[in-house]
This record gives structure tokens, sequence and C-alpha cells, in this order.
């Protein structure tokens, strides 16, 4: 009874081992969409995972397919799938092709494979060998060293050259003026030709109304005593000609009495000395209007109210645009401007892209304007006016502002010490953050990029290299330049570089700026040399002009001419010839080629060489379009100087006739194969089964496949994983033998087929939940036992307390025999004794 409770402990702790197991067990779920079309989980089975595989299966399978695969590598199917692949009877000699007719009915398809390809020669050359020029001996030169430096912008336009951007009015069908009666608001074109007719002009005043003059001629005024054209009120165009040598007491023009247009005239060594107020260079007193184009070049000693273009604006909107003047002007009285002297508080002043140069002395005198009282609007101006800071209410831009308000946008100036922007009169209120100073760079060539900067920089990396004249090559420089002279700011850029240039062509310390310029040439950069050395001048305070033409120098001498040989005239035309026809310019024969070179070129003229060996650099190139049409029209080219004659011999090499290849067409050749169609889903999925087959498959039970216990179970000991893989790999397999696909080691398998072991924790339509059923059950199992083996120990300790009862019930009857057996042995031995 004692061995049977202690059996009864055993059973206890296993029932609960038992729950304790039923409390960690999980089972598989597969996503499923019910009939209303919401998406539920429910228990899987290797059934329900595998269903989904068989074509036109109808019944209730999970969205995805997977399946079991053990620890041999072979994977379990359910006996539907065996039966439905042939599975269940597999044998492992059966063929590719035997089991995929047997599983669809089908046979293989047929397709034109490309075996090989030969090629046959066509009549059109496919390439030819080209010879190019050869540097026989280098340029000797000599280094010299110099430099060109950032400069004040007082000179930077040439205005004894400076030609005013218009296209001139055709006036060979007006009447000149001194023919004709001007008739007051006859709306009449008249020209002026000769001085005469100016002079006439300044003498019919009012009756100009309504009339328009033209120049058409430049005019010479040397001789007259001008004295001004007197109460304008029609239109002048100078047309772009040149007035010179005006002297009097007044401008072109001592005044306006309508709103006038007045353009296009440039006046040229003037010499004005004005006795009265009012005078400027185009206009002396003017109503209102538009004064456009025009230039003054001269000297002028002003009264009052004086300016280079316009001495005193009022009534209205004065417009002068685009209008520079460059004179001295001294003996000024006062409110003297370089542009306008005196703006009226009747007047609206706009100085749109005007600039001005020379010398003004005279107080309340500005480079631009004098003194204003009325609005003013300045834009886009420049002054390099040398002010004479001694005078009163001296100003680089504006001397003295009393007006309704100014307004200066991209106003730029030459820095003169001593003298201020505004001059100083405190009735200035002007915007100083609308002006910078101004500087100029060396030139830049905006066609070549050559010029002044490109020669310090070559110079720079020439004298960096101990005077190596090959160190670099001259177009990389020219790519350099081109690289700033088209970035952001380049003026800016180019300034500061430019310091850095000097400094080092001078013989100054400059860091490692020399290392990180030859970089920027070298790579085509430009970002080492804007990022680290451009801390000379600021865009917030300097406007920088590139001029396009200026002082450049050589930094070569030469010593001895270099020599090029170049190909023989001969072989040059047929390579010329070969080339079109490679080209499909088929139009051109060899004579034709070899008539057009030798009928334009002398091989003995130096120059004939010279364009020689630039042909040559073309034909190398193959673009030889150029030379084509002028074959063609028989025109000689002469291309640009780069072998030039006071640099290099140019001697040819002996004839060589060009090698060439005949172009070739291809032909391929074919055959007829069989193959598997795997875009068939069906003969797709088929292949997969038989190469999954030949990996091993394993058929599971009915029972097995149905039961969602086992497929947890199998997969909790670790003797098989969830796996899955993709049919569509099979594309790949149709160009492969079955002796290819067999040889195939497990890793190159488990690629191709795309399979992927995977786990429920990441598969997105099965996951793992607690198996809550199970576990009730093992709940109720577990509280059965208990009660069980509670009552047979109950049963247990009542046979062990009777038993007990029984034992003490002997005990005493054994001590009362005993103690009989010790009376009656007493009395025997005294009875017999």
């Amino acid at each position: 009874i004692e061995a049977d409770k202690l059996r009864l402990a055993n059973d206890s702790r296993k029932a609960y081992e038992e729950y304790l197991i039923a409390l960690d067990s999980k089972k598989i779920q597969y996503k499923s969409i019910a009939s209303n079309g919401s998406v539920t989980f429910r228990d899987a089975t290797m059934n329900i995972m595998q269903n989904g595989t068989i074509p036109g299966y109808e019944g209730e399978h999970a969205m995805k397919s997977l399946f079991l695969q053990n620890q041999q590598g072979m994977i379990m199917v359910t006996p539907a799938v065996a039966e439905e692949f042939g599975l269940e009877s597999w044998a492992a000699t059966s063929s590719m092709d035997d089991y995929i007719e047997s599983i669809t009915g089908k046979h293989k398809s047929t397709r034109e494979v490309l075996t090989g390809y030969h090629f046959v020669d066509t009549d059109t050359i496919q390439s030819v060998s080209l010879e190019p020029n050869t540097l026989v001996r280098a340029e000797s030169m000599n280094p010299e060293y110099d430099y060109i430096e950032n400069s004040e912008a007082a000179n930077l336009i040439d205005y004894d050259n400076f030609q005013i951007p218009v296209t001139p009015t055709n006036t060979s069908s007006m009447t000149e003026l001194t023919d004709a009666e001007v008739v007051a608001n006859g709306g009449g074109n008249y020209k002026i030709s000769t001085a005469a007719s100016l002079q006439k002009l300044a003498m019919i005043g009012s009756v100009t109304k309504g009339n328009n003059f033209y120049l058409a001629n430049d005019i010479d005024l040397s001789g007259y005593t001008w004295t001004g054209i007197v109460d304008f009120a029609g239109n002048f165009d100078g047309n772009g000609m040149t007035i010179s040598n005006l002297t009097g007491s007044y401008g072109l023009f001592r005044n306006t009495t309508e709103a006038t247009t007045i353009k296009n005239v440039r006046l040229k060594n003037a010499n004005i000395t004005a006795t009265t107020s009012e005078c400027g260079g185009i206009v002396g007193s003017f109503y209102s209007g538009t004064i456009e184009n025009c230039v003054v070049i001269g000297t002028m000693s002003f009264s009052s109210w004086s300016g280079g273009i316009v001495g005193a604006a009022f009534n209205g909107v004065a417009n002068i645009k685009n209008c520079n003047t460059h004179i001295d002007i001294t003996n000024g009285a006062g409110c003297v401007g370089g542009i306008e002297g005196h703006g009226d508080s009747s007047a609206t002043s706009i100085l749109d892209t005007c600039w001005t140069t020379g010398n003004i002395s005279a107080s309340h005198s500005g480079g631009l304007i004098g003194h204003n009282q009325g609005s003013t609007t300045v834009k886009d101006c420049i002054t390099t006016a040398q002010m004479d800071p001694s005078k009163a209410s001296t100003g680089l831009v504006i001397g003295y502002g009393s007006g309704s308000g100014f307004t200066f946008i991209n106003v730029a100036y030459e820095d003169q010490p001593g003298v201020h922007i505004a001059g100083d009169d405190p009735a200035y209120t002007g915007d100083r953050g609308s002006f910078v100073k101004l500087i100029s760079t060396p030139s830049v060539d905006p066609t070549d990029f050559s010029g002044g900067f490109y020669s310090n920089v070559y110079g720079a990396i020439i004298k960096n290299a101990g005077g190596d004249i090959n160190a670099i090559d001259p177009n990389k420089v020219k790519n350099y330049v081109r690289n700033l002279y088209n970035s952001a700011n380049s003026g800016i850029k180019i300034a500061n570089i430019n310091e850095y240039l000097c400094d080092f062509l001078k013989g100054g310390s400059v860091g490692s700026f020399m290392s990180d310029l030859l970089s920027d040439v070298t790579s085509g950069t430009i970002t080492r040399t804007t990022s680290s050395y451009q801390d000379r001048y600021d865009s917030a305070e300097y406007t920088v002009t590139i001029p396009e033409t200026g002082d450049t120098w050589d930094p070569f001498v030469n010593s001895e001419k270099g020599e090029y040989a170049i190909p023989h005239i001969q072989t040059m035309a047929e390579e010329v010839y070969y080339l079109l026809n490679s080209q499909g310019k088929n139009d051109v024969t060899m004579e034709d080629v070899k008539n057009w070179f030798n009928s334009h070129y002398s091989t003995t003229d130096i120059y004939d060489k010279q364009y020689l060996a630039n042909l040559n650099d073309v034909i190398v190139t193959k673009n030889i379009d150029t030379i084509y049409d002028a074959i063609k029209n028989g025109t000689k080219l002469e291309p640009t100087t780069q072998y030039n004659p006071s640099k290099y011999d140019i001697s040819f090499k002996p004839y060589s006739a060009p090698t060439y290849t005949w172009k070739q067409e291809r032909i391929d050749e074919y055959t007829t194969e069989e193959y598997w169609d795997t875009t068939d889903p069906e003969i797709a999925q088929a292949m997969v089964w038989w190469l999954v087959a030949q990996r091993g498959v394993i058929v599971v039970t009915e029972e097995q496949a149905s039961n969602y216990k086992y497929l947890n179970n199998i997969m909790e000991v670790g003797e098989a994983v969830l796996t899955t893989f993709n049919p569509g790999a099979v594309s790949s397999l149709s160009d492969m033998s079955e002796a290819d696909i067999m040889a195939m080691t497990d890793e190159e398998y488990n690629e191709l087929m795309g399979i992927i072991n995977t786990n429920v924790a990441v598969e997105l339509t099965v996951h793992e939940v607690a198996d809550e059923k199970g576990l009730k059950k093992a709940e109720a199992d577990y509280e059965a036992k208990l009660r069980l083996i509670d009552r047979k120990d109950r049963q247990y300790d009542t046979q062990l307390a009777g038993i007990e009862t029984e034992r003490n019930a002997i005990k005493q009857e054994m001590e009362t025999l005993k103690t009989v057996i010790h009376d009656n042995g007493e009395r025997t031995f005294k009875l017999f004794s």
C-alpha cells in the first residue's frame, strides 16, 4: 500500500508537468478571407498550408503556400499534393521530360537558337589608320615673369573709340535742313549733314515742335562759336554720329520747351566755357523727356547748376539713360554733376545705366548729380570721376540733396580718400548700402579666354615649375579662366585670385596658393582657389569689371623655332578619301580629293604648310564635314594659326599609304531546338515538383496532414522548418539540361529556387498563438487526475489505518501470551521441582 502511495505521488508530479507543457504550447494559424470579405486567422494544418498548390483547388487554403522541410532537406507533402503531382509513387529514375508530360499532358515547344555567325566584307571602308603631326623639336623659350595687377576703374572705357549702340536711321530720302523751311507741328523728318544745317537748327527755335531731326554725318564745328540750340521742342536723333570740336558758352542745346527725346549723340573734344547758370553738355535747361545713348568728352568751365549731360531739370520727368561723360569740370561755382547739375523741386530725375569719369572741382558737386531738390532715382550707374575734397558738400555720387527722396540701386564708385559717397551735407538721407566701390581686373577675352588674367595664371604656373614651359597645357589654363569667367560673382573671384598671382610673381609668399591653383587648373575645377583665396575683395563692398581687351604680356621670349613633321600631302588626301567613304560620303572620288589638296596648298609656302598642319589635326579627329564641304565647293580652308610660322617650321614626312579595313556584314546562324515553355504555369509547376522530388519528398499520413498539433509539434522539436520557394525560378531551368540540374549543390539549388526557411514570427500570412483550447483540456485533465489521485490516496490511508489497528491488537495479544507462558513456566518448574 505504501508503494502504491509513492506511485500516486509520481502520477501527481507527471500530471503537473503535462499541465506546464500545455501552458507553453502554441499552435500555428493562417490568414483567411471569410465569405463577407473580412480577414481572420484560423488553425493551420499541412493540408491547409499546401492545398493552394493544387491547380484549380477551390477549398479553403492559406493565402501563401508553405511547406515543411526536414533536417535532411526533403520536402514533406500532404497526400493530396502527392497524388496531384504523382509523388506518392515517385521513381527516382523518371526523366524530367517524361514526368512533365505525364503530369501536364503537354509537349515541348520549339525555338530558333543563335549557334554562331560569320562576316562578309562590303564595299565600304570601316576604319582607316591616321597619321598625326609629330613634334620633332620643341620651341625653345626663355620665360619672363611680369604681371598685371588689379587697377582703379577710372579708365575702363575707351572714350575715343566708344561706339554708341544704335542702328542708324536711313536718312537718304530726307530733306537737308538748310534746304527746307520747317513747319511747326509738321511732323516732318529732316537730316543734318553739315555744320551749316546744325547751325540753322540753333536758330529756328520753337518751330521745331512736332518735327524730327537726324544727323546724317559726323560734323566738325571747328571755326564756329557755338551758342546752343535754343527753345528746342522737337526730337533729335544723333544716329550714332560724332559732333566734334564744339566750342562756346553752351552745350549742344541751350534749353528745351516741350517734352522731347534727344538720343544717340556723341560730343567729342567739347570745350564749353559757361557764363550763366543752367549749362549742360547735351542740354542746359531740360523741360522734361528722355536723353538716351549720349556721350560727352571734353572740358568745361561752368557756373552753377551745370552738368556733363543736363545742366538743370525742370517740370516733370527727366529720364537720362545710358549716358556717359568723360569731362574735366573746373571753376564750377556750385551744384555741378558729372551727369546732372541740378534737379528742381518740380522735376523727377531718373539716371539709369550712366557712367562718368574725369575731374570735377566745385562745391555742391557729385560724380553723378550736383544738387537735387526733387525726387531722384539712380540705378546701375558708375562714377570714377575724381572729386576735389577741399570743396564743400563734395560727393562721389551726389553733392547736396534736399529733395523729396532718393532711391539708389546698384551704384558703384571709385574710392577716393577724403571724399564721401554723398558729400557731407546732413540733408542727405539716402541708403548707403546701395553703393559699392569699383575695381578693374586684368582683361579676359570672352571668345578664347586669353588676355591679361590668363597671362598671369600661365606665367605663375611656369614660374612655379622652375621655368619649365611644358609644365601645363595652355588650353587647361584657358579652361580654368573660362570656368571662373562663367561662374557667379566672377569679377570678385578673379580680382581676389589675381592679387595672389601678382604677389607670387613679385616674389612674395602666398602659402599653399600655387599648389591649390595647379590642382584646379589640372583637374578642370575652380573649387580650391575660390574657397580659400577670396579675402581681398568682398562683393558687398566692391563691383569688379573685367575688360574684354587690355594689356597682356607674353611670359616667354623665343630663342629658337620648334619643328613639326606632318604627313605627306598625298597621305593626307588618301586618309580624307577613306574617311569620307567610311562616313557614307561616296560622291567624292580619290581623284577629287587629291586635286583639291594639290590645287589649293603649296608644299613650299610656309602658310600653306601651317594650314596643312592644322588640317591634319582636323583629320585625326575624323570630324571632316568642313573639309568635305570645301572639296565639294572647291574652296580653300585656312584654319586658325595653331602652328605659328614664327614659332615652328613645318616639314613633310615621306609618303606612307594609309592602311584601312573593309566594313563587314555579320551573318547570324541559327538552329531549331526543343524547350519547355516555362511561361505556361502548369509546365512551370510540374518542373518545380520534378526538381523538388529529385531532392527528396516525404508523404505524410492524412491524419498528420489534417492535425494542427502535428504541424506545430514537428516544428517545436526542430524536426522540420517552414519553407517556401519561387515557382517562377524555373524560367532559368529551361536552358539547363537534366544533368546540369542534378549537378547543382544544395546552395545553388536553394538560391535558384528562391527557397527561404522561415518562421511564423516573420511571416505576415501565418502566426503563432497560445493553444487556449488545448490549455483548457489540459486544465480539466489535470484537475480530474488530481481528484482520482486524492481519492485513491484517501483509500490507501484508510487501509493503512485499519492495518495499524489490527497490528496493535496482535501486539497486545502477543504480550498477553508472553505473560501466560511466563506464569505457566514458573508453576511448572515449581511443580516438577
